[in-house]
């Protein structure tokens, strides 16, 4: 019994540490969930630096505003872990309508740079 116990919670573990992991990933490393994605601002920041956020609403009445401003919020935190300061290169978000398990979803390319003093 422990030993399914032990097993059934580092089960859970991995599978809510991987579900959490998938919010932000390395530029150059994935792609976009659109098939065009977000057109990004001209910049010279190196390709190490950029990253892709990801938000999808958890239904379709998920306003657009709230997943923009959660995905910000996410992209802040993980500055912040980083110790580094954020810019946002560009964004795309899903148009409706949201209906048959299509919910809106919205993408942000940002690039992490030197906290400024």
């Amino acid at each position: 019994m422990k030993i399914i116990t032990v097993l059934l919670f580092s089960t859970s573990i991995l599978v809510a540490g991987t579900i959490s992991g998938q919010t932000i990933k390395k530029y150059t490393e994935s792609a976009s969930i659109f098939d065009k994605g977000p057109e990004l601002s001209n910049n010279s920041y190196p390709d190490s630096t950029l990253f892709r956020a990801y938000k999808k609403g958890k239904t379709g009445a998920a306003s657009l505003n709230k997943l923009q401003n959660q995905t910000e919020n996410k992209i802040r935190e993980f500055a912040k872990k980083e110790k580094k300061d954020f810019v946002i290169l560009g964004q795309r978000v899903s148009n409706g309508p949201y209906v048959f398990g299509r919910y809106p979803q919205v993408e942000m390319v940002f690039a992490l740079t030197e906290k400024k003093l």
